[in-house]
């Protein structure tokens, strides 16, 4: 007696455990490629977005000094006077970097031709640092 057409049909819809493996191996390999790849352009994403976010900071200082009539920020201004009033000229997370670290403004140690610098000390949120935990400052685009 001969198998039907219809039961040798649902044999051969199976798959092997050499197929399986085979498709496991070939996504482990993927993984093992792509997910170092990944990490390292999430943290140049924060990175990015941590000087944008520090662009925006910038700004908001030039309009609050603007309607307050202050030619210059004195050296007791901090970020935190954003964030007060009502309304606020920002809301109290824009103070945060990527990594949930607070901004630093600094107001003394500035490069020439600018009022003050904005600050963030990256992944470790400590000053220095390469790779992901590197400062990056407002007066130093990334890539440069």
């Amino acid at each position: 007696m001969h198998p039907s057409r219809s039961s040798r049909r649902r044999a051969r819809r199976a798959f092997s455990l050499i197929e399986i493996l085979i498709a496991v191996t070939i996504l482990g390999i993927m993984a093992a490629v792509f997910v170092p790849r990944l990490g390292f352009l999430i943290g140049s994403s924060k990175q990015k977005r941590a000087f944008s976010e520090m662009a925006t900071l910038s700004n908001q200082i030039t309009i609050y000094m603007t309607q307050n009539g202050m030619s210059s920020l004195g050296d007791d201004f901090e970020l935190a006077e954003l964030i007060e009033g009502d309304p606020p000229f920002m809301p109290a997370s824009a103070l945060k970097d990527p990594w949930k670290n607070d901004y630093v403004l600094e107001v003394d140690d500035v490069p020439a031709g600018l009022e003050f610098d904005i600050i963030c000390y990256g992944a470790d949120g400590q000053p220095g640092g390469e790779g992901e935990d590197a400062d990056i400052r407002l007066s130093e685009p990334p890539g440069k």
